[in-house]
């Protein structure tokens, strides 16, 4: 969606986040093999579930992963499959009928 990647890079901008932020649209396959620190994935659970592999896949060790637009009552499926795909669930967040779910890479 290029609409949300400008507005992710206007909020980098905006919050003078230090270097090292990557804003990219791209299909997280692109990345399979990499080693990031950080990715942030603000999709829709049935997205996120599809794509739970190659997300994995984008992680360095101990790397987070953090996903978002989930609907609330989706979050125990986002999970299950985050934890299938070996990762540690360190934190779940909803606000009305969003969610959140920060999961770490162990191995």
């Amino acid at each position: 969606d290029p609409q949300a990647v400008e507005v992710a890079r206007e909020n980098v901008e905006i919050n003078r986040t230090p270097g090292g932020v990557l804003v990219v649209e791209a299909q997280p396959r692109d990345f399979r093999g990499g080693s990031f620190d950080v990715v942030v994935a603000n999709l829709t659970a049935e997205v996120i579930i599809e794509l739970m592999d190659d997300l994995v896949g984008c992680l360095a060790r101990q790397g987070l992963l953090i996903l978002s637009g989930i609907l609330a009552p989706l979050l125990s499926d986002v999970e299950q499959r985050a934890v299938a795909s070996g990762l540690s669930v360190s934190e779940r967040r909803a606000a009305g009928e969003w969610a959140a779910l920060v999961a770490r890479r162990e191995w």
